[in-house]
């Protein structure tokens, strides 16, 4: 091989070498770029995961809210409803014992 080929020959794997490490440095940033990249879609599927996590609880709460509020309601029906019959028995029981309450307290004064 002659001098100036060799040195050709030189050159052209130096030039096949810098052109190599300039196609490595570019991979190398975009490869950083897909990572970024990635990263960010990755942050956005847990915050999306997240919100929906947060939504399903908030309607789970909101439902066990107004489960335990009609059972509140319906148990205060059923005691003021009871507390009304009572009343309603013993009111029926004063009425029907007024008159012989009346006639004992006027026995009683009137008697000599």
């Amino acid at each position: 091989m002659s001098k100036s080929r060799a040195g050709s020959r030189v050159a052209e794997i130096v030039d096949a070498l810098s052109a190599l490490e300039a196609d490595i440095d570019s991979l190398d940033v975009k490869l950083a770029e897909m990572g970024k990249g990635l990263a960010a879609k990755a942050r956005e599927e847990i915050e999306a995961a997240a919100g929906g996590a947060r939504e399903a609880a908030e309607k789970e709460a909101e439902a066990a809210v107004a489960k335990a509020r009609a059972e509140a309601e319906a148990e205060a029906g059923r005691i003021t409803a009871d507390g009304e019959a009572r009343l309603e028995k013993m009111r029926a029981r004063i009425d029907a014992e007024m008159d012989g309450a009346v006639a004992h307290v006027v026995a009683t004064i009137l008697r000599p």
